[in-house]
């Protein structure tokens, strides 16, 4: 019996805990709050958070861009937060177009 129970909570919890965390790609828009999976991303475009009031906890993760565009793109969003995040190699780090109280 204890071990169909274990097996019952190990069911119910592991897809909880792999929709914890997300793994950015090219293009990755954000439009909820959101953790990435810790890791390092190599992202020519970044990511873009594209809605109002959205946390993005970026796990300490690292992204990496090819010298050009940004990093994290805040476009037309409002009381955005960003943190836990380490930007390289892009022309801007975080870029806000439009984006208020972020």
């Amino acid at each position: 019996m204890g071990k169909l129970i274990i097996f019952y909570i190990a069911f119910i919890i592991l897809p909880i805990v792999n929709a914890v965390c997300i793994i950015p790609d090219e293009d990755t828009k954000i439009n909820e709050n959101t953790v990435l999976c810790s890791g390092t991303y190599n992202l020519e475009s970044g990511i873009n958070i594209a809605n109002y009031n959205v946390v993005v906890d970026c796990n300490n993760s690292a992204l990496v861009g090819n010298g050009l565009g940004y990093g994290i793109l805040l476009n037309n969003t409002h009381n955005a937060i960003v943190k836990n995040c380490n930007i390289s190699n892009y022309e801007v780090g975080i870029y806000l177009d439009n984006a208020n109280n972020s």
